[in-house]
């Protein structure tokens, strides 16, 4: 059964006020987490190029020191989230692109100095296959956390 966030917000006495808040924070969650890459991405001296928004599959390319392509696909969540909602697509490309990188950005209500980035290389494993029939996944954020290491 499929049934649209709207309907649910609706039923459950939110507003379109509260849906719009709530679009705009994910939203700034989402740039926020971009931009602590790009800057980790600049510190280890790498050339990066952030992808148009909605890019399938990942949303930097990232050219090392010896011209080495760097896929990474970037997944901020506020701090004290629960999980984390992968696509199909990003799955696919990260078992099909041997360095891709999962970037995690554990994003601070206390402000983006406070921002934590860490990379998980290698984040996928199985038979491509079994995720053609998937749309997302969402992934208990913890887990992925513990798996991550700083950026490298």
């Amino acid at each position: 059964l499929i049934v649209p966030r709207g309907l649910l917000d609706q039923l459950q006495g939110a507003t379109s006020i509260d849906v719009a808040n709530r679009a705009r924070e994910r939203a700034a969650v989402e740039r926020r987490a971009v931009e602590a890459v790009i800057a980790a991405e600049n510190l280890l001296g790498r050339r990066c190029e952030e992808q148009a928004h909605n890019n399938p599959g990942f949303d930097i390319k990232s050219f090392t020191e010896d011209g080495h392509l760097l896929l990474i696909e970037v997944k901020g969540r506020i701090e004290g989230a629960d999980t984390v909602t992968v696509t199909r697509n990003e799955i696919l490309t990260g078992l099909n692109t041997p360095r891709f990188v999962l970037a995690l950005v554990r994003v601070s209500p206390q402000g983006s100095e406070r921002d934590v980035v860490r990379y998980l290389r290698h984040p996928f494993t199985g038979n491509e296959a079994t995720y053609f029939d998937m749309t997302s996944v969402n992934f208990t954020w913890d887990r992925l956390w513990e798996r991550s290491t700083s950026p490298s």
